[in-house]
């Protein structure tokens, strides 16, 4: 992708600036494991983009929620049977109805779930400036009031693959709309940081 393309394909990102108020209660944390420590224990959560569960294996040790929906379509090509391995490593969880699988992509499948529902929410999706502001459009709704919409790669984007993401843009252009503030960022080296937003004027 040459440079005049690039310009020209990202021209329309937004660039929004955030205020005192967006970032105010802002803490720096190294990784998302230390993420998951601070987000609600106990919890209605979801996350949408499994892969093959372990960062799911995590969010049940660390938070132990009451209900944990996995929401992903598994239908990558070059990753076969994931949707089988996803099962097998939650069996006891899905018999239980611990774990509830939706086995959707992430438009149709957050539609699918109840209104203000969620106590917190962990995204890691396809990344794209376009898709990650629709997530965060449809999920305002399916969140409980001070309900916390955490997610993976907030960042420019993969040098290594060379794609641009637009996490970044859309998460701030959805924090300007709707007054909602930056709690958490996360730090890591050796895979993209995670942010956490919750709506102004809950307190933690």
């Amino acid at each position: 992708m040459t440079k005049k393309f690039r310009a020209k394909f990202y021209k329309d990102y937004p660039t929004s600036e955030f205020e005192n108020k967006h970032i105010e209660h802002l803490v720096s944390l190294v990784n998302r494991e230390e993420l998951l420590h601070r987000l609600p224990k106990n919890a209605i959560v979801a996350e949408i983009g499994v892969h093959e569960g372990e960062f799911a294996e995590k969010i049940l040790a660390i938070t132990q929620p009451t209900k944990l929906i996995l929401m992903d379509n598994w239908m990558l090509k070059s990753y076969p049977g994931l949707f089988e391995k996803v099962g097998k490593k939650f069996a006891k969880e899905i018999g239980t109805e611990k774990i509830q699988i939706i086995r959707e992509l992430s438009f149709t499948g957050i539609q699918m779930t109840t209104d203000a529902y969620f106590d917190w929410v962990y995204l890691d999706t396809e990344h794209s400036y376009n898709v990650t502001r629709r997530e965060l459009e449809l999920l305002r709704s399916k969140m409980k009031p001070g309900g916390i919409i955490a997610g993976h790669d907030y960042l420019i984007g993969n040098w290594n693959g060379g794609m641009r993401y637009g996490v970044i843009e859309s998460v701030r252009e959805f924090c300007l709309k709707y007054n909602w503030e930056l709690l958490f960022l996360t730090h890591e080296l050796k895979i993209p940081p995670s942010f956490a937003i919750r709506e102004i004027g809950y307190s933690k």
